[in-house]
């Protein structure tokens, strides 16, 4: 009797080897993780976050743009890929998705101009346009007359200027560093130069 049984098992488990040869379950089976980070002004999945994946398995992603941003880049371990496409998890992977916001500086802004060796002096601007060039309007409180000019927007960078003038244009180049502050340094047609930052009124 034990011996009928003996041979049954060893029956058992060769059937078993032939069906599973490996003995492998899903658990067995390799893990990867995608790491994603997505960044302001962005619309899509996957989120945030991070994902596990059995190995194989395929996801797909597609993003963008919300309204007041540009230049959507999306990074797949690194490198710069399309909007939208299906990742192949065979290994770990990292995805990540950012946006430049679009200032509007259009509006009144109130700040002070620095001088080198002379000291801060008060300024007023105007600016009045699109989202990437229009005109100012502006005034410092050491010159007189209200100055005109320019203005142009590229990504977070700007550039304007005052024409007061009598030959005399001041020349302003800086960074938006948020909706209501920007900064940066100056020059003039007549020598003198430094520093300004405006706020928003």
């Amino acid at each position: 009797m034990k011996s009928k049984l003996f041979y049954l098992l060893v029956i058992f488990c060769l059937l078993g080897l032939l069906v599973n040869p490996g003995c492998k379950t899903a658990e067995d089976a390799a893990q990867y993780v995608l790491t994603v980070t997505v960044g302001g002004g962005i619309t899509g999945t996957p989120a945030t976050g991070s994902y596990n994946h059995t190995d194989g398995d395929l996801v797909n992603y597609s993003y963008s743009l919300q309204s007041g941003y540009e230049n959507l880049v999306v990074q797949l371990d690194g490198v710069t890929v399309g909007n939208n496409g299906i990742i192949s998890m065979n290994t770990n992977h990292t995805l990540n998705v950012t946006a430049d916001e679009i200032f509007d500086v259009n509006g009144d802004w109130s700040g002070e101009v620095n001088v080198s060796g002379s000291g801060e002096y008060a300024m007023d601007v105007t600016f009045s346009g699109g989202y990437y060039a229009g005109t100012t309007t502006g005034i410092v409180d050491t010159i007189p007359p209200t100055g005109n000019g320019n203005y142009a927007i590229t990504n977070s960078s700007i550039e304007f200027n005052l024409d007061f003038g009598s030959g005399l244009i001041m020349n302003f180049t800086g960074t938006i560093n948020n909706d209501n502050n920007m900064s940066g340094d100056w020059t003039a047609t007549w020598g003198p130069f430094g520093t300004w930052y405006l706020d928003r009124i």
